[in-house]
């Protein structure tokens, strides 16, 4: 499923993202915050490391969902 279609009278225009990448950008948020503040911002792999991880999260979240 798709968060925040773009919808004119019933018509979708623009489907939005889906729910796994909104899902990843919340669980995003909250990685990359733990993980600086643990003082890991100097690691170079961080970004590959949170987003890997963002990921694995949204399909948890998914899943819980049963869908």
């Amino acid at each position: 499923p798709s968060v925040f279609p773009i919808i004119n009278q019933g018509t979708v225009y623009e489907a939005g993202m889906t729910l796994r990448d909104y899902f990843a950008n919340s669980a995003m948020q909250g990685l990359i915050s733990m993980f600086v503040l643990k003082g890991n911002s100097s690691n170079t792999d961080w970004a590959d490391v949170i987003s890997e991880n963002a990921f694995v999260i949204a399909d948890a979240m998914l899943k819980q969902r049963e869908l």
